[in-house]
């Protein structure tokens, strides 16, 4: 017997709090380039796993950066900064659905539609 949610959860959790570290600690002001040891993991262990991955990284990335979202005011979020020079936003609840989805994809569907809800919800949000 194997409980997948909580499998899923052990998956999920540490990288939502990992990125919301990121986010919201303070640590990190608009504009400033993530640690060595912060971008690795989010390279790693997220961004692939977001739908659009190959269109995010267009022509490389230089490094990945925090700011404001250009669309939802006071929305801080992750962005990359290609070779180019063109800084792209990426969601990272994206990312972990992502995640979810190539991991557990039987059980993927139902998880999301259970634990993804409305910004204002105590569960994982989709922002």
């Amino acid at each position: 017997w194997v409980d997948w949610e909580d499998l899923i959860l052990e998956d999920t959790v540490p990288l939502v709090g990992f990125v919301r570290m990121i986010l919201h600690s303070g640590k990190y002001e608009n504009g400033d380039r993530l640690s060595p040891e912060h971008e690795k993991a989010i390279l790693e262990r997220l961004l692939p796993y977001h739908p659009q991955y190959e269109k995010k990284i267009g022509c490389g990335i230089d490094y990945l950066t925090v700011g404001l979202h250009p669309e939802f005011e006071n929305s801080r979020c992750l962005f990359i900064v290609r070779k180019d020079g063109e800084q792209v936003d990426f969601s990272f609840w994206k990312c972990i659905k992502g995640l979810i989805r190539q991991k557990y994809p039987m059980y993927a569907d139902s998880f999301i539609l259970r634990h993804f809800r409305r910004r204002q919800d105590y569960r994982i949000s989709d922002s």
